[in-house]
């Protein structure tokens, strides 16, 4: 499922709300001004050969059980977030969500696409360009662990971001 058309309504919806949105992006972000990790520490950042990033994180982390609403704690860690996918350039970020296999299928692609966007969404508060951004809402699909565990299940509800730095249109 891509999100991109709902994306740019959400930002609009956020501009006509009165949220401030943020002018042209920066090309790069002073690495000093980023948060250290330890700043972020439910956020993991892997750094590919090629320059780009994947930085994944718990939807327990972000997110209320079966809510698309980000919990306020969890906000400077998206800034964090926010601060790398500028670092890495202008190339485009993929935002895709991931749930676990309980509840009903449809419900929870519906909840995961509605989570990449509202990350997409906080990304774009933070300076972010809309246009380099795409969501999925993979609900169940592509699960890392075993659905048959808690422990599994809490691995399967996740958000990963995928940032390429030399890559101009979104992946899918």
């Amino acid at each position: 499922m891509n999100g991109r058309p709902l994306l740019l309504l959400t930002a609009a919806a956020l501009a006509a709300a009165g949220c401030a949105m943020p002018g042209p992006e920066r090309a790069a972000v002073n690495a000093a001004t980023i948060p250290s990790s330890a700043a972020a520490p439910a956020v993991v950042v892997t750094h590919h050969d090629d320059g780009g990033l994947l930085i994944s994180f718990s939807s327990d982390a972000a997110f209320d059980f079966g809510s698309a609403a980000l919990k306020p704690s969890f906000e400077p860690q998206l800034v964090y977030v926010a601060a790398l996918v500028m670092q890495v350039g202008q190339g485009a970020v993929s935002v895709a969500a991931y749930t676990d296999n309980v509840g009903a299928a449809d419900f929870n692609e519906v909840l995961s696409e509605q989570r990449a966007q509202r990350v997409a969404a906080f990304l774009i508060t933070q300076g972010v360009a809309p246009e380099r951004l795409v969501t999925t809402g993979w609900g169940a699909q592509q699960p890392r662990a075993t659905n048959a565990t808690a422990a599994g299940r809490r691995l399967n509800r996740r958000i990963e971001l995928l940032a390429n730095p030399g890559v101009q249109q979104p992946l899918q």
